[in-house]
């Protein structure tokens, strides 16, 4: 799949799906906090990684999820963003979802905001979902829906 250059996109529209984490906004508290340096196996996706160890974990227990933000400070993700509009025709397979969604490559140092769940308790939950965007100091500017990281650093 090759990335594109994104287009700038001037709404704030929202439709179909969001990632949410809701809060009591308690700042004293247990948090966890994740250090990583560069990326030793096949999973491209930092966030994915981190909800495979969840679900390892919790598979046979009551639904445990988790929310929070993460920087990418070196390297560049690989990010998708939606067309302005909808495609004419149904996308019945990810092949035709991939070719109608524009993905393009981020440039660190990239913030992403994450919510995940150990599993699906059959209310049709989206697993893992994370966005991102840059922060001053990018070469480029932009955001998107964050797929993992193109390079191990």
């Amino acid at each position: 799949m090759t990335l594109e250059k994104c287009e700038s996109y001037n709404t704030f529209d929202f439709s179909l799906l969001a990632n949410m984490l809701l809060s009591d906004g308690q700042t004293a508290g247990k948090v966890v906090h994740i250090k990583v340096n560069e990326r030793i196996g096949p999973q491209t996706s930092f966030s994915v990684s981190i909800r495979e160890a969840l679900s390892r974990n919790y598979k046979d227990k009551p639904v445990v999820g988790l929310g929070g933000v993460f920087v990418m400070s070196k390297g560049s993700a690989r990010i998708h963003v939606m067309p302005p509009e909808f495609s004419q025709t149904p996308l019945k397979t990810d092949v035709e979802l991939n070719k109608w969604l524009k993905f393009y490559s981020l440039s660190s140092p990239i913030v992403c905001y994450s919510v995940f769940v150990s599993h699906d308790p059959g209310l049709d939950l989206r697993v893992e979902h994370t966005h991102c965007h840059t922060i001053e100091g990018s070469t480029v500017q932009g955001g998107g829906h964050y797929h993992g990281d193109n390079t191990t650093d």
